[in-house]
């Protein structure tokens, strides 16, 4: 038997040694014989142990080698297919902290070359997988701007849905500037069930945040917005760009929304994507942006005033086989030009620039295999530093797109675990013995609902 590649230790209070296998989700208590027994790997001594895996007799390499496996499984997985469509690059908003300046100075309109090459693919794509499900996430830009364009293919979509007794969701992320009653009515009957909106504070500071290209205050809107999407059936949830000027709004802005409107408030870490901060508007005193490990700290402060169960901690704890939709290669992101790319972070980005569904349908249609067609962002398995992490299984690599962008060294985990698991440890009585097992390996169930 030998120590899982996947064990972390942390200290806990009281001399306990505090033990969590991210492969696993295993987690247990140690006093001194215990660690013992771990250190020496002496099964016979601390049976418990082996049990919950921290002792095993897989080699390191056969460890990593089943991470690599599941994450194969679930790049490959084909049963959804996940399509973020941008119909323009447009935007009506002029946020000083946007890195996509120069993307919606082209604006641009989806053609119906492209609309019809996107209907094409569809259908290919089902053919070759018989995908079950059907996801679209309409992106931009803002996707308001080009409601015509979102009526048109949805209505494909949701016909071909049904004739083939395909699940189909979908969800839009705009500002939410422009949705009337009108806009609200089609989105509903474009089977949009959800809309993700910016929130950036209460009304004056999101005001000077959020500004539209006539300068006039949106926060109003958005609330209006919001009661007329959920009119419609249409559920709204928001996000906060989050530096450390409108971090300290959150939890005002969050118990807000939630009772008036049953909108749930997250947060994103603010970055400087566009290298412009320091230059006017986007500067002190008005923005003071986080380093990583001061967000990573914030966030886990706060979820500890929050208040927390060993169910909420299990879960954020939990391993995945993928981060994100990019590293599925079922999930492509195409925008008004009919380009093709892996991320939408990348979308624009020509040296990103996969294909073009415009120029490659026909090959497609008569059988052919393109390259993008089994792209993935990214494989941290088989990254020499990533494969090398004990935090690998919940990780993935975390934001591909933002690591490269911004130079994020790692997941936040890696900065704030061990405050993590010495909450989790609270949620628990006492030890018992050398080893204390408090929360059991994830069972079949729950690695099944993890995919």
């Amino acid at each position: 038997m030998r120590q899982s590649r996947y064990n972390i230790m942390v200290s806990g209070l009281d001399g306990e040694h505090l033990l969590f296998n991210s492969a696993t989700g295993a987690f247990a208590v140690l006093d001194e014989q215990g660690l013992g027994a771990l250190e020496h790997c002496q099964e016979a001594l601390c049976p418990e142990l082996a049990r919950a895996g921290f002792l095993t007799a897989l080699e390191s390499s056969d460890e990593l080698a089943l991470q690599q496996q599941d994450f194969t499984a679930a790049s490959k997985r084909h049963d959804t297919l996940g399509l973020c469509l941008a119909p323009t690059y447009a935007c009506n908003f002029r946020c000083a902290y946007c890195y996509e300046h120069e993307l919606t100075s082209r604006g641009g309109r989806m053609p119906f070359e492209v609309t019809e090459s996107i209907r094409r693919l569809t259908a290919e794509l089902h053919r070759r997988w018989g995908f079950g499900a059907l996801f679209v996430e309409w992106y931009g830009g803002d996707p308001s701007l080009a409601l015509d364009t979102v009526d048109d293919l949805s209505g494909f979509f949701q016909d071909f849905c049904s004739a083939r007794g395909i699940a189909y969701n979908a969800l839009m992320i705009t500002n939410g500037n422009l949705i009337d009653g009108a806009a609200a009515d089609l989105l509903g009957r474009c089977g949009i069930r959800e809309v993700l909106i910016t929130i950036d504070g209460p009304q004056e500071l999101h005001d000077r945040r959020r500004v539209p290209a006539d300068g006039s205050g949106s926060y109003q809107r958005i609330m209006h917005a919001i009661e007329l999407l959920q009119e419609h059936g249409i559920t709204v949830n928001a996000n906060m760009n989050a530096d450390k000027v409108n971090w300290k709004t959150y939890p005002g802005l969050r118990d807000e929304l939630m009772s008036r409107y049953g909108v749930a408030l997250s947060t994103s870490q603010l970055n400087d994507y566009g290298g412009t901060f320091g230059q006017k508007p986007f500067a002190a005193p008005d923005y003071d942006l986080f380093s990583h490990e001061e967000y990573a700290i914030a966030r886990h402060e706060r979820f500890a005033a929050d208040g927390f169960t060993a169910q909420s901690l299990r879960d954020l704890l939990r391993p995945t086989p993928a981060f994100c939709r990019g590293q599925e290669e079922s999930y492509l992101v195409i925008d008004y030009a009919g380009d093709i790319y892996g991320c939408d972070g990348w979308m624009g980005d020509g040296s990103h620039r996969l294909g073009n569904i415009v120029q490659e349908i026909d090959a497609l249609e008569a059988g052919g295999d393109p390259s993008w067609l089994h792209s993935i962002t990214f494989d941290a398995t088989a990254d020499a530093t990533c494969s090398a992490c004990r935090l690998l299984p919940i990780c993935q690599g975390s934001c591909i797109w933002e690591r490269r962008l911004t130079g994020m060294p790692c997941h936040p985990l890696k900065v704030a675990l061990a405050d993590y698991l010495r909450d989790y440890r609270s949620c628990f009585g006492p030890a018992t013995g050398p080893v204390t097992v408090l929360a059991e390996p994830l069972t079949a169930a729950e690695v099944a609902s993890r995919q």
